[in-house]
């Protein structure tokens, strides 16, 4: 048995098209290899995709605040790369998470992969960019891009189709992606950049590539790179020969191909290096503990600590969420919501 067995086991008994089923897959467990899985032949994966964008960007577009989200951190920063400055220059009022670095400038706290997405935009449109729209799309994307993965690990139809539907609709990824602010777009690119990786990983694509996507993912969100060890996990066929423990173990180490992959994440972990050191005269992700200290009332206890755990688990899976008495009635709490009301589905 291979190593993706206790993910994609070789034989379950369970109806066909239920989450249970799911058919053999030597292709996948013989050796110790990583092959690519065998796609249905015809236009099948093409249209259904598509068809998954449509309705996913029409809902996402028609369901959303209306317009470009006033919390559009990115468009200044994305028109700050073309014109060769990482600082922002013309601040709408709205823009106030902001800190300030080398000369007094003014700096986006988050990472920029997202300002990058919106590069082709804001050259057309300048400042008026809408980055509402670009996550909207992004956001569709998402959606057809869970159902490529599922078609790597399941051969129903009905399978793929109903857990891209449940991602796109039945995850608080609608709500993000089709509001669009800094904080949500950063969530979506992020999760754009992680799926593909893993799409690439189920394809068989070159280690760089999948450890360049990684990276991508880890440049819109820096705790994206906890996702690390499931990576070197799924990939260790093509980076640790087999063969039992002993002393000289480090021999079965392909020091290229790991070399490879490390050289993809490390891309942007560089990149990210050099952009904190051009702002602030450091390597380090310092943006957040600015911000942290000019509001104590949020961060009570610093960045981090751990009494501020038994308060995230609450919201987690207790928070309900905020009633009133005039339209639209009910809204989510800022503090977030319980996974089992945003997806009910995981209860079942």
């Amino acid at each position: 048995m291979g190593y993706l067995s206790p993910i994609l086991p070789t034989r379950r008994a369970a109806p066909k098209g239920s989450l249970a089923y799911e058919p053999a897959r030597a292709s996948v467990l013989e050796a110790g290899q990583l092959k690519s899985l065998p796609l249905p032949k015809g236009y099948f994966a093409p249209i259904a995709a598509f068809v998954l964008f449509s309705l996913t960007f029409v809902a996402y577009y028609f369901s959303g605040q209306g317009g470009a989200t006033p919390f559009d951190y990115f468009v200044p920063l994305a028109d700050g790369f073309l014109h060769g400055r990482l600082s922002i220059v013309h601040p709408s009022p709205l823009l106030d998470e902001l800190v300030p670095g080398r000369g007094g400038a003014l700096y986006v706290i988050y990472p920029p992969m997202p300002a990058v997405l919106l590069l082709p935009q804001v050259a057309i449109s300048g400042l008026k960019a809408n980055q509402t729209l670009t996550s909207v799309f992004l956001g569709s994307l998402n959606t057809s891009l869970v159902f490529l993965v599922m078609r790597r690990l399941s051969d129903s139809r009905r399978l793929q189709l109903w857990i891209a539907l449940l991602f796109g609709f039945g995850t608080i990824h609608w709500y993000l992606a089709s509001l669009g602010p800094a904080w949500y777009l950063a969530d979506v690119v992020s999760f754009l950049f992680l799926t593909l990786a893993i799409y690439a990983t189920l394809c068989n694509r070159s280690l760089f590539l999948i450890g360049l996507l990684l990276g991508a993912s880890y440049w819109a969100r820096l705790p994206t790179i906890l996702s690390l060890p499931f990576f070197m996990i799924m990939l260790s066929p093509r980076w640790l020969r087999t063969g039992p423990v002993t002393r000289s173990s480090i021999r079965k180490v392909h020091f290229r191909s790991l070399g490879a992959f490390a050289a993809g994440v490390g891309v942007f972990v560089a990149a990210n290096l050099l952009y904190n050191y051009l702002r602030f005269g450091t390597p380090r992700d310092i943006a957040y503990s600015i911000q942290a200290r000019r509001e104590p009332d949020i961060y009570p206890a610093g960045l981090f600590d751990l009494s501020y755990i038994p308060k995230h688990l609450y919201v987690f899976f207790l928070k309900t969420p905020v009633f009133r008495d005039h339209p639209p009635y009910v809204m989510p709490s800022m503090a977030g919501l319980s996974i089992f009301i945003t997806t009910p589905a995981f209860l079942y």
